[in-house]
């Protein structure tokens, strides 16, 4: 494949929608390929671990990105960057980062009966006939969510919705300026809105994970950092939450059978989600930038190079994972890199695990009438994610509290 062509497919409706018979091609020709110049895309499996956990690659914004932070004064967007613990390389980020997981782990644990009766309660609200599941459970669920862990109030969803949208930005190409603009302005009035809930917070704590954050050690997280990296996670409990769901549910309709039997054998819903990570990683890759000359696969890459680390497509390699196109649970074998890998795996992901779950366990008893509808699936287009945008299902009339998964 031409590399331009290559450049262009990773942005194409097309390829989001499949973008797996592309990587099995490219894997059969290597495990790194490149896509325009400077740029190359990781796409087996052990290839993808090692640049994770290599420390010669970094997370930092390229040189020539309109997100360095040359442009911190130019572009709130930029500014942001410079403070997240995505964007920086180690040891910088490894306080800020066991802070902030350390205390969102603890206050989930303090949330699972609210987030059990928020599922039931959508869950319970769906009627029979035709319905888009993401606008219905998924994107609701995850906001509504949110708030319940962050203590924001829930008049707010739809700007909060709006806000992460943009935030997520940052991590894909921004290609012209017209777009970085837009993104600004959309992510300088969300800083300014946690940067007043957060001064709240100090001033009067309250039972939430902004007040937890403004108790952490003000030497490693304060300012505009902590303010930075809450809408970090808050957007990662909107999105990746709401795309992780909508992907799990896709697969648990068309594997309800599978998922019953593993269950009663004593499998776990966080395993099923698991699988479906795996199988439908909403995070494509993530990028790296070579710190010096490197070599990945047999290719010496130059310094200054541009490396996107293939996530979902080193999920399906079949050197690694047998049968990798096929929903399989109990799998034995490596872990799944739809959250990453070391130094830089996501630090929500015991949250995504466990909301995606809660909405599967929910939905149990509802999957015998649940099937998909005869409406087209949608997929965002936005390079780098495969998150759904639309999930038509329909509910047949039969459905019953007491029925199971048949």
């Amino acid at each position: 494949m031409e590399t331009e062509n290559l450049k262009l497919a990773l942005a194409d409706e097309a390829f989001i929608s499949d973008p797996y018979k592309l990587y099995d091609k490219l894997r059969a020709r290597g495990p790194l390929h490149s896509m325009d110049r400077g740029v190359w895309l990781i796409v087996g499996y052990n290839a993808a671990v090692n640049a994770l956990l290599d420390a010669r690659l970094s997370n930092r914004p390229a040189l020539f990105a309109l997100l360095h932070e040359r442009n911190h004064a130019t572009f709130v967007g930029a500014d942001v960057a410079r403070n997240l613990i995505a964007f920086q390389d180690p040891p910088q980020p490894v306080q800020p980062r066991r802070l902030m997981a350390t205390e969102l782990n603890a206050l989930i644990k303090t949330r699972w009966k609210l987030l059990d009766d928020l599922a039931a309660e959508l869950v319970a609200g769906l009627k029979p006939g035709d319905f888009d599941f993401i606008e219905a459970v998924a994107a609701p669920y995850a906001l509504r969510a949110m708030c319940l862990i962050f203590g924001l109030p829930e008049t707010d969803l739809l700007q909060l919705k709006i806000w992460s949208e943009a935030f997520f930005y940052l991590f894909q190409p921004i290609s012209d300026r017209g777009t970085l603009l837009k993104m600004n302005a959309k992510i300088g009035a969300f800083r300014a809105y946690l940067a007043s809930a957060i001064e709240e917070r100090r001033i009067s704590p309250r039972d939430d994970l902004l007040s937890m954050l403004c108790g952490a050690d003000p030497k490693t997280l304060d300012g505009t950092v902590l303010v930075d990296n809450a809408m970090l996670l808050v957007s990662d409990a909107i999105e990746n939450v709401r795309a992780g769901i909508g992907n799990a549910v896709l697969l648990l309709i068309k594997h309800s059978l599978a998922i019953e039997d593993f269950l009663n054998e004593g499998g776990t819903w966080v395993a099923v989600v698991d699988e479906t990570l795996r199988l439908e990683s909403p995070g494509q890759y993530q990028g790296r930038i070579a710190l010096e000359p490197i070599e990945i696969g047999g290719t010496v890459l130059p310094k200054h190079s541009v490396v996107f680390v293939g996530l979902a497509a080193a999920n399906r390699d079949p050197a690694v994972f047998e049968d990798p196109d096929q929903f399989r649970l109990g799998r034995k074998g490596p872990r799944h890199l739809a959250f990453g890998l070391g130094s830089h795996a996501c630090i929500g992901s015991n949250l995504v695990r466990m909301e995606t779950a809660k909405i599967l366990e929910a939905l149990r008893r509802l999957v015998p009438s649940l099937e998909l509808s005869e409406k087209r699936m949608e997929w965002e287009i936005r390079a780098g994610h495969r998150w759904l945008k639309k999930l038509p299902l329909v509910l047949k009339e039969e459905h019953g509290s007491d029925a199971k998964i048949v």
